[in-house]
């Protein structure tokens, strides 16, 4: 992440690309291990994977998009476009997390743990 921070897409557009798109690669493999732990664990209900799953799910969409739509140099409106669905995946991540941390706060026992 710190890679596509470090590259803005307005000076430096390919290492920008690179970085990003890889980041996202990168997430979709964790947000699957992650749905799964969760799934698996007896410290969350298994509802509270079905916000990583959708989330995967989402990264999975993204990644087709970078793969399979138009390039975001070639039109304005391909570049919004691909930013608008990044945008959202980034979306769907935060609302993962807040709805996984309702889960958190709702188990007593990780608060009450000595």
């Amino acid at each position: 992440m710190i890679g596509a921070g470090f590259t803005p897409g307005d000076l430096y557009p390919d290492p920008h690309d690179l970085f990003a798109n890889w980041i996202f690669r990168f997430y979709l493999v964790t947000a699957f291990c992650y749905t799964m732990v969760i799934f698996r664990s007896n410290i969350l209900p298994n509802k509270y994977a079905l916000g990583y799953g959708i989330f995967t799910l989402c990264i999975a969409m993204y990644i087709g998009v970078l793969e399979f739509s138009s390039s975001p140099q070639s039109s304005l409106s391909a570049l919004i476009f691909h930013v608008v669905a990044q945008k959202m995946v980034v979306l769907t991540f935060c609302l993962a997390i807040v709805y996984q941390t309702f889960g958190f706060s709702s188990n007593k026992s990780l608060f009450n743990a000595k």
